[in-house]
C-alpha cells in the first residue's frame, strides 16, 4: 500500500475515531482501511478500544497527525482542480 494512501487512512481515522467511518469517507472497502490501520497500530501511534471500536491516538499519533493533516488538506485540494 503506498504511503499516501496509509497517510490518509491514518488522517481519517484519527478524525473519525473509527476505522469504518474512516474508510467509508475515503470510498474504500473496510478491509482495505484496515490494512492501512494496521500499518499505523504496528507504529503505535494509534490504538483500538476493543470494547467499543474506538481509536485513539497516542501521542505520538496526535504529533504526526498535526504534522500531516494540513499538508494532505492542500493536496487533495490541488487534485481536485
Amino acid at each position: 500500500m503506498r504511503t499516501s494512501t496509509t497517510s490518509w487512512i491514518f488522517v481519517n481515522v484519527a478524525q473519525f475515531e473509527s476505522l469504518s467511518r474512516a474508510a467509508r469517507s475515503l470510498g474504500m472497502p473496510i478491509s482495505t482501511g484496515a490494512g492501512g490501520y494496521r500499518c499505523w497500530n504496528r507504529t503505535s501511534a494509534c490504538r483500538s478500544e476493543a470494547h467499543t471500536r474506538r481509536v485513539t491516538l497516542t501521542a505520538q499519533g496526535r504529533e504526526y497527525f498535526n504534522q500531516c493533516r494540513e499538508p494532505l488538506t492542500l493536496l487533495e485540494k490541488l487534485r481536485r482542480c
